[in-house]
């Protein structure tokens, strides 16, 4: 009987752990980013860290499986001496679905130089919140065919 209640422990066990483990997959993510100010290329660099380091998104820069997609535009907002200082972000959220891209939403922000990192955190909440009626398609991971 103790056997029998071992074996039912360890299959538990193992279902529970693999469920968490396919919950954890993370979520492609294409970011392309035409910044050429100083303010919105420092905004550009700080959300692919926050992707890097996230658990539930991974960095790509071309996706052959579905894939969330971030197209960036910025321009600087100050001018004369006070260049540098600002940047207006336009951040369209897309879906990829190869052959097509699903759009989103688009959101305007406007990034201070310090404020970098938080407005790159909040943009990444805001396409976590974008993608949400897509994230278990998203989680599907396309394995190449062995030639």
């Amino acid at each position: 009987m103790k056997l029998c209640y071992a074996v039912l422990m360890f299959l538990m066990i193992s279902l529970c752990w693999c469920a968490q483990a396919a919950d954890s997959e993370p979520v492609g993510v294409v970011v392309s980013c035409r910044c050429e100010d100083l303010v919105g290329s420092q905004f550009c660099f700080a959300l692919k860290e926050k992707i890097r380091a996230s658990a539930g998104y991974e960095l790509v820069a071309d996706s052959h499986r579905p894939a969330a997609a971030m197209r960036i535009v910025c321009a600087d907002t100050e001018v004369g001496e006070m260049v540098g200082h600002g940047s207006a972000v336009a951040i369209t959220f897309t879906v990829i679905t190869k052959p097509s891209e699903e759009y989103l939403a688009t959101h305007l922000v406007m990034v201070g130089s310090k404020r970098v990192n938080d407005m790159a955190a909040s943009v990444l909440a805001d396409l976590d919140e974008a993608i949400e009626p897509f994230r278990d398609m998203l989680k599907v991971r396309v394995t190449k065919k062995s030639e």
